[in-house]
């Protein structure tokens, strides 16, 4: 577990280094992933802050603000740190310093941004829908990434979410499917 996140740590390091935002979505979506497998809040605290490096790494008036460079450098440094503390196993800390982190990214969004909602709400709403997506009941998804509930139903309202019934797997399925995982067929 500690590898995945490390090596999510690490692909959303080197995507927001290269302004890569398709790539920050898809180590969002991989964190997004593992956070509803392992019922994990974690990954999708990863998920929550690669998908609002990739808002912020595709926002033409961010990074081309006079303060990008000295923001671009503290979030490298932010995203190392995170690494560094996963490298030496200390999860306590690092959960403390993606929380931390979060923050981080809220203050560049409320210094750079022209919205004002901020971007790690959109982001928690966004990892949500995509938990739901992939099974969770609403609820559930909400209380992953710590979204509204009210705004993640909102949102799920003008997607096309609930029309995808066929890729749904119903319960019975998914017992099925972990039992096979778990008894090694």
């Amino acid at each position: 577990m500690k590898y995945k996140m490390l090596e999510l740590i690490e692909k959303s390091r080197i995507a927001f280094q290269n302004g890569n935002a398709m790539q920050l979505k898809e180590a969002s979506n991989e964190a997004t992933k593992e956070a509803v497998v392992g019922n994990d809040a974690v990954f999708a605290g990863i998920a929550v802050v690669s998908y609002s490096l990739s808002k912020l790494a595709s926002k033409q008036h961010v990074v081309e603000s006079s303060s990008w460079g000295k923001t671009k450098k503290a979030i490298l440094d932010s995203l190392d740190r995170l690494a560094v503390l996963l490298r030496k196993n200390k999860m306590d800390e690092f959960v403390n310093a993606l929380n931390s982190f979060e923050n981080e990214v809220r203050q560049v969004d409320e210094a750079l941004g022209n919205y004002v909602r901020n971007i790690i709400e959109k982001a928690k709403v966004k990892v949500s829908s995509g938990a739901y997506a992939r099974g969770l009941s609403l609820s559930s998804a909400a209380e992953l990434t710590g979204a509204d509930k009210t705004d993640l139903q909102n949102y799920i309202g003008i997607t096309k979410i609930h029309d995808e019934e066929e890729t749904r797997i119903f319960m019975t399925e998914r017992m099925k499917k972990i039992r096979r995982i778990f008894s090694g067929r």
